[in-house]
């Protein structure tokens, strides 16, 4: 007695195989995409530093410049003093000068988890697993 659909298994097998094979690279590629769109803008020099460092087959590095750092994390109260002496900064329309300031800090204001995880969402690494082995026979 013979094995039916050994072939048949065999060729899905091998599909779910190869399924995984570029999962990172769009994963990443679409986390910089909606990062950039979430991300909060002023000169926009933050969105443009959001780019895919390295893509292989089992994993990807999304990095981000500018103030991505502050914006995704929030920063406490701090005092920022002058390296050179003086502080310059417009108050009311005047030019200010202290040798310190007291920041208030700035709420979280997340954009690179969020991109990522509605990235994995559109992805979706599983439906591939999927769409591969109902194809395959």
């Amino acid at each position: 007695m013979a094995l039916q659909g050994a072939a048949q298994l065999h060729a899905r097998l091998a599909a779910v195989r190869k399924a995984p094979a570029g999962v990172a690279r769009d994963w990443a590629d679409a986390t910089v995409r909606l990062a950039r769109a979430k991300v909060r803008r002023r000169t926009g020099a933050t969105a443009n530093s959001i780019i895919v460092q390295r893509a292989g087959d089992t994993g990807a590095v999304v990095v981000a410049g500018g103030a991505a750092r502050f914006l995704e994390g929030g920063t406490k109260r701090h005092t920022i003093e002058a390296a050179d002496g003086v502080l310059r900064f417009t108050m009311n329309g005047r030019p200010a000068f202290r040798k310190r300031v007291q920041s208030r800090g700035m709420r979280k204001r997340p954009f690179m988890r969020p991109a990522a995880q509605q990235a994995y969402r559109d992805v979706s690494p599983g439906k591939r697993v999927i769409e591969a082995w109902n194809k395959a026979a």
